[in-house]
């Protein structure tokens, strides 16, 4: 069984960036999430996906997921952690330790903030980076592709946001005539329980927009309309 894994990690609350690396490398099989999510994950786990979800929780997440994960997919042992328990910014001897205990042949994490790909001793390690905050000298926001076959080795390739950020034109919301009031609407509807396609329909807004203003009050617990405001017109 072929699987095509998209593997992000520390998007540390931006849940924008998720959705970009996710429109650019659909189809694949399964998202993997290395930790330091930061509710960025909040919004798509309640939406239906074409896709499998794993995650793990990096130190600067709460208690709703697992430290580790291990699964199988294909003939091959994934085993995830976000890594900071094993002090992967200083050494990847622990990490790969606990993914040995697991018989991993393939370790993901995260928490260094800085782009991998490494084999040692058969089996692979991968660091996906951060998509948001990259601490390497390049400074590229990055993402790696997890390619499984049973008929050939586990292949990864770091990707970077670069190509599809940079020519990002942002949703502002200057041409709404009162963006205080409709943001407020819209935070009260998604209490409600309407769709982003309902709530975007009433108002008269882009359904783009009001997918956007939903994400950001979900996924970010006690932000307040000004909050929203600026984050839109960043």
């Amino acid at each position: 069984m072929d699987s095509r894994i998209l593997i992000i990690s520390d998007s540390h609350g931006d849940a924008r960036l998720i959705d970009e690396v996710i429109e650019r490398e659909s189809p694949f099989d399964i998202l993997v999430h290395c930790g330091d999510m930061e509710g960025s994950l909040y919004y798509l786990e309640k939406r239906e996906n074409p896709f499998r979800i794993c995650a793990v929780r990096g130190n600067c997440d709460g208690y709703g997921y697992p430290q580790d994960v291990c699964f199988k997919t294909g003939v091959y042992n994934i085993f995830v952690s976000h890594g900071h328990k094993y002090d992967v910014h200083s050494t990847t001897d622990g990490i790969f330790r606990a993914g040995k205990k697991h018989f991993a042949d393939v370790i993901l994490f995260g928490h260094t903030h800085v782009p991998m790909v490494a084999e040692k001793r058969g089996i692979l390690l991968v660091n996906p980076g951060s998509i948001a905050l990259p601490k390497q000298a390049s400074h590229r926001r990055s993402y790696a592709i997890l390619t499984i076959s049973d008929d050939c080795l586990p292949d990864a390739e770091i990707r970077y946001l670069d190509d599809i950020t940079k020519d990002r034109t942002p949703m502002v919301l200057y041409n709404i005539k009162d963006p205080d009031r409709l943001i407020k609407a819209v935070m009260h509807e998604t209490d409600r329980g309407m769709t982003t396609a309902g709530i975007a329909e009433k108002y008269g807004i882009p359904a783009a927009l009001s997918e956007k203003i939903c994400r950001m009050y979900l996924t970010h617990p006690g932000i307040t309309v000004d909050g929203i405001l600026e984050r839109i017109n960043k």
